[in-house]
């Protein structure tokens, strides 16, 4: 674990940047669903004191990325698909509650943001650049919606959902469908259509569930 854990040299509070590495390598897989996690371990592999360790992993159970079980303490959660299900229908409803408000704010230069996205999304190849692509655009949708407990409510569920799936939904076509509902989402806010706007972010995460339930009949198929 050792080779693994470095805190960047910044401003930020310490605890918070133990937060998000630790939270880096869990997302994408470096700490494997299952691997222990001692305050104590952490804290020698990072030179710090336990206490910022300690909360970062409350945090880190209150994203629900963290377990807490009997003779073992804390360890990375094994998330089950139907958790992954739950917090896309959460997303669905709290995406469509974005949109309609960022529809009511966004300017010419969100708009142009949002189009930047769509061309780099057209040229990119890399599946984990197509992954931060689209997380991109919606942070731009959100930065608009100008509701920062909404912001916090949805990057939760997105673990989540970012943690299960680990980018293996992306494909050629996936990448087709995500642009042409991201240009649609887009013409709606420059039209400044909140209804609009909101029932396609409502369809897109619906399309993103559907594409992840059919992930996990076809995985269930192989292991038959």
């Amino acid at each position: 674990m050792a080779r693994q854990l470095s805190l960047p040299i910044n401003r930020q509070p310490l605890s918070e940047q133990v937060y998000h590495q630790i939270k880096k390598l869990i997302l994408t897989g470096q700490l494997e669903q299952g691997t222990r996690l001692t305050e104590k371990t952490l804290a020698q592999d990072l030179g710090i004191s336990p206490t910022p360790v300690r909360e970062s992993l409350r945090r880190l159970y209150a994203d629900g990325l963290v377990e807490l079980q009997p003779y073992k303490g804390v360890i990375v959660r094994s998330v089950k698909p139907e958790e992954v299900l739950e917090a896309f229908a959460c997303r669905e409803a709290l995406e469509g509650l974005a949109g309609s408000s960022a529809a009511k704010a966004i300017d010419a230069e969100g708009i142009e943001r949002l189009r930047d996205i769509l061309a780099r999304t057209l040229q990119e190849e890399s599946r984990d650049a197509l992954v931060k692509l689209n997380e991109e655009f919606h942070q731009v949708i959100l930065e608009y919606a100008q509701n920062r407990r909404l912001t916090l409510l949805l990057d939760t569920l997105q673990d989540i959902i970012r943690f299960r799936r680990q980018l293996a939904a992306y494909n050629p076509e996936y990448k087709g469908s995500i642009y042409r509902q991201h240009s649609a989402i887009a013409d709606a806010l420059e039209e400044k259509d909140s209804e609009k706007a909101a029932r396609l972010l409502q369809e897109h995460i619906q399309d993103s569930a559907a594409s992840f339930a059919q992930e996990i009949h076809g995985n269930k198929e192989n292991n038959n």
